[in-house]
């Protein structure tokens, strides 16, 4: 049983980080090759159990010594011991944060972890819209045009 645990608990989680980064780094240069459907559905249900547990999670179990994995994990200590006696509810959460993480590249919202495209973003909803700070908005659903006044021909 020690060998499931350490694929779990530590293998697991760090692969799925390292497949997320690599994601993160290499994405697809238009919108249609980002897969859509099944795997789309798949990564928002994924997520939407990840909120949920994680909130519940942290409210019913903070202070129980959970986090305590989390942050050796951070730090690189992975130590597996101190998950396998948390409750079944952090351990869901943990399980349905790596496959998110696993999920996450494969869909179109991995736009949403680009930071040039947040700080795009962020400039088009606050700035005039009419100039990019960084790359182009080609590839992630949005036309920048500049709208000018049309001027009346003038009639000799």
């Amino acid at each position: 049983m020690g060998m499931v645990e350490i694929v779990l608990w530590v293998v697991l989680p760090f692969s799925s980080i390292a497949i997320f980064l690599m994601g993160l780094i290499w994405q697809y240069g238009n919108k249609e090759s980002y897969a859509t459907g099944f795997k789309k559905d798949c990564c928002t249900f994924v997520g939407f159990i990840t909120i949920v547990t994680g909130i519940v999670s942290f409210f019913l179990l903070y202070g129980k010594g959970n986090f305590f994995w989390i942050w050796n994990l951070i730090c690189f200590k992975a130590e597996y011991q101190n998950i396998i006696v948390s409750p079944i509810l952090f351990k869901i959460h943990v399980m349905s944060f790596c496959s998110l993480l696993l999920i996450l590249p494969f869909t179109s919202f991995i736009k949403l972890f680009n930071l040039s495209y947040l700080i795009n973003l962020l400039y088009l909803l606050v700035g005039s819209g009419k100039r990019m700070i960084f790359g182009s908005y080609r590839g992630i659903g949005f036309r920048v045009t500049n709208r000018t006044k049309t001027q009346p021909v003038k009639e000799y």
